[in-house]
């Protein structure tokens, strides 16, 4: 069979006997030498020049697999499928090393049985390694390093950090473990127990929930709760306070416009959104704070309380 390309020789050389259909056995024309030459030198410029897989631009040192013109020292393009396969064979470790100055300074490899790393060369080793579900720190080998990488510095900060569940803070234990954080508004209403007023006396209050803790903060200014009766309270709280009757927080309020002669205390009873103004008594009794007719009034308020 002719040769006409290079894949076409055999890698023993007694077994190429010509070039292009040209003979090159042992007796061939000397005309056929010149000839031979001509063919294997077009064979090579059909394996390396445009329009072949593989074409290499010796004036600039560049090699190009599928690309006529590469503009990098090596330069591999494959349309709509894998570009490269790079397959470690038997052992785990690196695959692909980078390089300055021959100083290996990150690699890609393989780690505890294929599972996949990115690493740095530094003496620092940091690396990444990609589990069945979790990315975990690594050193330069892909090997576990606990409790030792940072996730960005004091000058190189990320962003916005997303997350669907939780996060463990100072430890890996349930007491650890953060699971909700928010800032918001809600509409708080000033009300009495019997009735409520002729109109309505709503102020906007302002929170902040850290897992179960929940910090509020509202000022009623100048309201007028005529037509209210009974006892004063406050509804809408933007949870519902947990079932332990003994775990209702503290509080700092002011209230003016009101008739009380007592130390004031607030109260967010188990399972409620409302809030109780009461007072002291002398015999240490504390009874709720009573509506008064009066329009002018004044309740500015800061509480913490627990949710389920």
């Amino acid at each position: 069979m002719a040769k006409d390309k290079l894949t076409d020789y055999d890698s023993t050389a007694a077994n190429n006997l010509d070039v292009g259909g040209i003979s090159v056995a042992e007796g061939m024309l000397p005309s056929g030498v010149n000839n031979a030459i001509r063919e294997l030198m077009s064979h090579q410029a059909d394996a390396f020049s445009a329009g072949t897989p593989l074409y290499v631009d010796q004036t600039n040192n560049r090699v190009g697999i599928g690309n006529a013109a590469p503009a990098t020292a090596l330069e591999v393009d494959a349309n709509g499928a894998t570009v490269a396969t790079f397959d470690r064979a038997t052992s785990d470790g690196s695959i692909v090393d980078f390089r300055k100055d021959g100083t290996t300074v990150g690699s890609i490899g393989a780690k505890f049985s294929g599972r996949s790393y990115i690493a740095s060369g530094s003496s620092s080793n940091t690396g990444v390694r990609f589990d069945s579900n979790f990315i975990a720190p690594a050193d330069a080998t892909g090997a576990n390093r606990d409790n030792a990488i940072n996730l960005g510095s004091s000058g190189d900060r990320f962003k916005d950090l997303y997350l669907s569940g939780g996060a463990y803070l100072g430890g890996t234990g349930s007491a650890n473990y953060l699971d909700d954080y928010e800032e918001g508004s809600f509409n708080f209403v000033l009300t009495g127990s019997a009735s409520a007023p002729t109109t309505s006396q709503t102020t906007t209050g302002y929170y902040t929930k850290v897992g179960r803790f929940v910090t509020i903060t509202a000022y009623f200014n100048n309201k007028d709760l005529t037509g209210a009766s009974g006892d004063l309270k406050a509804t809408g709280l933007p949870f519902v306070s947990n079932s332990d009757s003994t775990n209702r927080g503290a509080n700092t309020c002011a209230l003016f416009g009101f008739s009380f002669s007592g130390s004031l205390y607030v109260d967010v009873p188990p399972n409620s959104t409302t809030v109780f103004f009461q007072e002291s008594r002398s015999n240490s009794s504390w009874v709720p704070i009573a509506v008064s007719a009066a329009s002018t009034k004044y309740v500015q308020l800061t509480l913490n309380y627990m949710t389920s």
